[in-house]
């Protein structure tokens, strides 16, 4: 679980932030609190996400290609998010 941690801290930038329309989390989880965990958990110095060039990358919302499958697994971390 630390390597994923580590690429969401790294690379995607994937934080659980709240919702204004469907509030699932409390309004002190956003990107600020994210960040600082992410500095207690590894290092002051941690790389900001690189998220911006993988929505380039990958398209964003709107992506496209072939061969890729989205379903849904019991051991997603995100499953009760």
């Amino acid at each position: 679980m630390r390597q994923w941690t580590y690429q969401v801290c790294t690379e995607f930038g994937f934080y659980i932030v709240p919702n204004s329309i469907y509030g699932q989390v409390t309004d002190n989880m956003n990107s600020t609190f994210w960040r600082k965990r992410c500095e207690d958990l590894f290092t002051k110095d941690i790389p900001e996400p690189k998220s911006d060039w993988y929505n380039e990358k990958y398209g964003g919302l709107n992506i496209t290609g072939s061969n890729i499958y989205f379903f849904t697994a019991s051991e997603d971390p995100w499953r009760f998010a």
